[in-house]
């Protein structure tokens, strides 16, 4: 007879990897059986904590329990929980919030526990939807935000163990009527319970619930350095929108990127050469073997994995997996299936790319093109078997053990058990080239309403004098803006360079250099040249959309003949063509820009690449290329626009620089001190112009 406040104790079959060596070394099979003791409840009605949860308009709320545990299901690894759900009204297909009902172990630190969303296919669980780690921080209810994502009809939300032990176990529901959609997952199989209720829970919403939105500030970045000298520009990564916001990567690529090195035997890199080692015809490998085979692992159950974590601070293009193999020639089908991934803080992450090959050779290096896809500073390259015993992945279990190997069974990656290194490599070429150029942190989340700061290190160590250029791509979940690419500039001036030489005095410029005007009103600004023998050009003009729109432009018929033009959100391409040559100064046209963007930004006129003047062998003329800003109409450090310049405004200042999209100034007001950028310079100066206006002029420009 089921008894409701002790949910009977059972016994689980854990087995843990099973790996079967060749070669020199052999890894036996190990299996445990663990005793899962039966955990009472704690009065005689049930354990409930108060749920003051509340769901969102235009949400419900999923659940098959009726909010109080009779038992609790162990904690063990290997004993998975889940719980399918079916959603019933129509409109309703993102997962905002998973709700897992926690009993805790207060003797233990660690508490945390993975999660997935799986699809629900033929009467079980299926392919992962998303998948992450949470650390509870009490007990009872703990909600995980779900940003959203999309389900269907039919899903299912599990729980993974991680310690042994960490937490009591999850919550169950024996009063309720059994709705049998709860399971349990043993020696890889879900199987139904029967006797209770899992407390998992989902809240699922309609379309017009909001995601997240990036916001990356500022939109790019530039630094002048000497040989030698270093600089740190922080960039901000904001979420304006209602989910949680996930970036899964922060990657760097230059345009300078240096060329791909070859390496072959004997070259540095390969010091030691093993047999069966082949040279790569191009790019820089990446290895932590010396070579020589000393063994090999094969697993006698598909779906088994083996990985190794790989770390490129110059490269971020991987063009070549190398697995080191031993075909099973008693077996037909040698291939494997393989996947390189990104890196979370301590184990494999997310999938950047996969697929399916067969070695031809044994004894050897085997080689998949992977297609010189883009890889973060860290990721992983993996092997999965499809079928038993075939193939074999080589080890090397020479001193020093790099400890970057992997396995993963039980859907769980877990760090290699043995002191070997598994012989996979990576072969990396161009890319970012990137040594000047770093970042702290490559992924992380950001909560609605909040930023993350990323330190950007700037290097001129060991550079030549000249310019470099380079991308910081940001990935995320946002739908709308899932890459965001700020760029960077890096000026190395030579130490005995005072200013650059002067122009020969011809040059391109915006009249007014400030224009201004309302919400959603237009104002004309021309855009001027000053030259000596010029007929023709053109002019590639950026500014961020966000602000501005250039709905028109006006060719000067007068003095050019001929021309045309191109408007794009955030730029405009214009061409123009003189009946003859001219001298002096005159205007090439006129934009009609229009403020879209209610908080007073300020909208850079940008000239950039390939604008250019030329005379009349088409030959390019040098100019100088002066741009301009479009913004409200503001004062020079009213930055809270009340009319006044006084300390509010240098309070409200300090706000914006240490945190800019909580608390949005007007721009052109701000930049005090006429460089472009916002920061505690200006603060400084607008604090001491408050004291002596006379004595500390501001400069917006």
């Amino acid at each position: 007879m089921r008894t409701k406040r002790i949910l009977r104790g059972i016994l689980v079959l854990f087995a843990v990897l099973a790996l079967s060596a060749t070669g020199l070394h052999a890894a036996e099979q190990e299996n445990r059986i663990v005793a899962v003791h039966s955990i009472g409840t704690l009065d005689g009605s049930g354990f409930s904590i108060t749920d003051d949860f509340a769901v969102a308009d235009g949400c419900e709320e999923i659940k098959y329990d009726d909010g109080t545990a009779e038992g609790v299901a162990p904690g063990i690894p290997g004993f998975n929980a889940a719980v399918h759900f079916t959603i019933t009204n129509p409109d309703y297909n993102a997962l905002k919030t998973a709700r897992f009902y926690l009993v805790l172990n207060d003797s233990i630190s660690d508490h945390s526990f993975d999660w997935k969303v799986l699809e629900w296919t033929n009467g079980a669980p299926g392919s992962v939807i998303a998948s992450g780690t949470t650390d509870p921080a009490e007990q009872g209810w703990c909600e995980v935000d779900m940003g959203n994502i999309d389900v269907p009809e039919d899903f299912a939300i599990a729980i993974y163990w991680k310690h042994e032990l960490a937490l009591d176990g999850l919550g169950c529901d024996e009063d309720a009527t059994i709705d049998e959609r709860s399971l349990l997952y043993l020696m890889g199989t879900w199987i139904p319970c029967l006797d209770y209720d899992h407390m998992i829970q989902a809240v699922v919403c309609g379309d017009d619930v909001g995601g997240p939105d990036i916001n990356v500030t500022p939109v790019e970045l530039e630094a002048r350095l000497e040989p030698g000298e270093t600089a740190s520009k922080t960039l901000n990564i904001c979420n304006k929108g209602d989910g949680v916001l996930t970036y899964s990567s922060i990657s760097v690529s230059c345009d300078d990127a240096p060329e791909s090195k070859t390496a072959t035997i004997g070259a540095p890199g390969l010091e030691k050469i093993g047999k069966g080692i082949r040279a790569i015809s191009a790019g820089e490998e990446i290895r932590y073997d010396d070579g020589d085979s000393d063994g090999a692992y094969y697993s006698s159950t598909i779906g088994i994995g083996m990985a190794v974590h790989f770390t490129s601070q110059d490269h971020d293009k991987l063009n070549t997996a190398r697995f080191y193999l031993f075909r099973n020639e008693s077996i037909l089908n040698n291939s494997f299936d393989w996947e390189v991934l990104g890196w979370t803080e301590s184990e494999p992450g997310s999938i950047i790319k996969s697929g399916t090959t067969t070695p031809t050779e044994t004894d050897d290096w085997h080689d998949v093109d992977v297609g010189e896809i883009t890889v973060p500073e860290d990721f992983v390259i993996a092997i999965y078997w499809k079928q038993g015993y075939a193939p074999s992945l080589g080890y090397d279990n020479s001193t020093p053990i790099d400890k970057r190997s992997f396995a993963y069974y039980n859907e769980t990656w877990h760090a290699w058990p043995y002191e070997v290194d598994l012989m996979i490599r990576a072969v990396m070429d161009g890319g970012n080239g990137c040594g000047w150029i770093s970042v702290d942190a490559t992924s992380g989340t950001v909560a609605p309403g909040d930023c993350d700061e990323i330190v950007v290190t700037i290097d001129a160590t060991g550079l030549e004098p000249g310019s470099y250029n380079a991308a910081i791509v940001i990935s995320s979940d946002d739908s709308d803006e899932g890459t965001v690419t700020v760029p960077v500039t890096l000026d190395v001036i030579d130490k005995t360079t005072v200013d650059p030489p002067e122009s020969a005095g011809n040059e391109v410029y915006f009249n007014p250099q400030r224009s201004i005007a309302e919400l959603n009103k237009t104002n004309e600004v021309d855009i001027r040249v000053n030259a000596t023998n010029f007929r023709s050009g053109q002019l590639n003009i950026t500014y961020p959309s966000e602000y501005a729109n250039v709905t028109d432009w006006a060719l000067n018929k007068d003095d050019f003949s001929r021309g045309l033009c191109t408007l794009t959100p955030g730029g405009a391409w214009i061409t123009f063509v003189a009946s003859g040559q001219l001298t002096g100064e005159c205007t090439i046209g006129t934009l009609t820009i229009q403020r879209v963007e209610d908080a007073c930004h300020t909208a850079q006129l940008v000239f950039v690449e390939p604008s250019l003047l030329c005379n009349n062998s088409g030959q390019e003329i040098e100019v100088e290329w002066n741009n301009g800003i479009f913004t409200c109409d503001g004062v020079c450090g009213d930055v809270n626009e009340d009319g006044v310049v006084d300390i509010p405004d240098v309070t409200c200042l300090l706000d914006h620089v240490n945190l800019p999209f909580a608390y949005p100034i007007c721009e052109w007001c701000g930049d005090v001190t006429g460089d472009g950028v916002i920061d505690i310079r200006d603060v400084t100066l607008l604090l001491n112009h408050v004291d002596n206006q006379e004595g500390c002029p501001l400069c917006c420009r």
